[in-house]
């Protein structure tokens, strides 16, 4: 497996060859991936776009001075989840553009969308101009082999694990070499909050607009992911909050069969036992249904909450004021999408957290857009070693 690979970095943090290979797989994947079909590809080619690249380098220049400068960490090994089909892609990327040597376990559940950017990879990677790049990098799939996990572990700079909780408790028992670093991304937590008289206040093309966005941060991966609200936080009145949600919730329904959204038949079943349970165990008041979208509305959010979810279903909570989230939050939060608040309201709700919770307020339709801070990490940062020069 090592015969060929190269362990030690021989490229420097954004080198123009690092550069031009997103640059050309993000065209690449424009060109081939029907934004219909495959929306994350697209949304992943956008995030490897030129610009976008751009920024991420003037980020990366604004953390060294002429007393610090960041190097390459070495070699880094990603263990990706099996939910979100690309992520891999930009924990790789991200590595790659500050210059360290990777080693990625793939994703084990194949799809059409890992069909279509494994080719496109395995092509772009074979190019003479990206060599450097493809004696750095191996792309291996293998199942549970704790064996191949060690022997790479002990090789590693820097492990990075993406999954749940569970599975990073069974791999951080396996030791990465004793200079070697860590980063989990667990299991999290997200929601929304919705200003309810902001919504109906706002013309309709602004309605369908703020539809089809929560649609993108809903319906894309049926919740699977971290990043996915499964709540939604209604801030006002019960009766514009009432009003609000049924307008949304029916455009939501409508985007759905427009764009032939459907759960498998043995995802509506977990949906329906989920539904069953939370019945029983959470403050329900009223069972919504809108199409693929299942709505139960609470009198209150609480911790169990946190133990449902997922293929459509949705918490429905109203509260007086976005502060009340406060007292709801959790360390396992991540995310909450937003819609109708002031930049002033969001920084006081974050002061009032004081890291209680929530490492990303971010507007609707950008809940599942990765970024270089992600889960607390500055990546660009962590992906690197700062040498200090007196």
């Amino acid at each position: 497996m090592w015969d060929s690979f190269v362990e030690n970095p021989q490229l420097r943090p954004f080198e123009e060859v690092l550069k031009s290979f997103c640059e050309r797989l993000s065209q690449i994947l424009f060109a081939e991936a029907d934004p219909r079909q495959y929306p994350e590809i697209v949304a992943l080619a956008f995030w490897l776009r030129k610009s976008h690249i751009e920024t991420l380098e003037e980020r990366f220049r604004s953390l060294e001075n002429t007393s610090q400068i960041l190097v390459p960490r070495g070699l880094a090994f990603h263990i990706a989840p099996a939910n979100v089909e690309t992520l891999f892609v930009y924990s790789w990327i991200l590595s790659l553009l500050v210059g360290n040597s990777n080693v990625v376990r793939l994703p084990s559940r194949e799809s059409p969308a890992t069909s279509l950017l494994f080719g496109i990879l395995k092509r772009l990677l074979n190019e003479k101009a990206f060599e450097t790049i493809s004696k750095s990098t191996l792309l291996l799939f293998y199942g549970h082999e704790e064996d191949v996990t060690a022997a790479i572990s002990a090789k590693a700079d820097l492990r990075l694990i993406w999954g749940g909780d569970a599975t990073i408790q069974t791999i951080r028992k396996i030791p990465v070499k004793i200079t070697g670093q860590e980063l989990l991304f667990a299991d999290r937590y997200a929601y929304a909050a919705i200003h309810s008289s902001s919504y109906l206040e706002s013309d309709e093309e602004k309605q369908q607009k703020n539809a089809e966005l929560i649609f993108r941060d809903i319906f894309w991966y049926d919740q699977q992911t971290c990043a996915s609200p499964r709540t939604i936080f209604w801030i006002g009145s019960n009766e514009h909050s009432r009003e609000a949600s049924v307008n949304l919730y029916q455009r939501l329904q409508k985007i759905a069969k427009m764009r032939g959204y459907a759960v498998p038949l043995s995802a509506r079943l977990n949906k329906m036992t989920e539904v069953y349970r939370a019945a029983i165990v959470l403050p329900v008041t009223e069972l919504r249904q809108y199409g693929a979208l299942t709505v139960l509305d609470l009198e209150e959010f609480g911790p169990a909450c946190r133990t449902f979810g997922g293929n459509g279903l949705l918490f429905s909570v109203v509260i007086p004021n976005i502060l009340q989230i406060a007292q709801y939050a959790h360390q396992k939060d991540q995310t909450l999408v937003h819609a109708g608040f002031a930049q002033e309201e969001l920084r006081d709700l974050a002061a009032t957290l004081n890291g209680k919770g929530l490492d990303r307020i971010v507007p609707v339709g950008n809940a599942l857009q990765f970024d270089a801070v992600w889960d607390g990490y500055d990546l660009l940062a962590a992906l690197t070693k700062k040498v200090t020069i007196e």
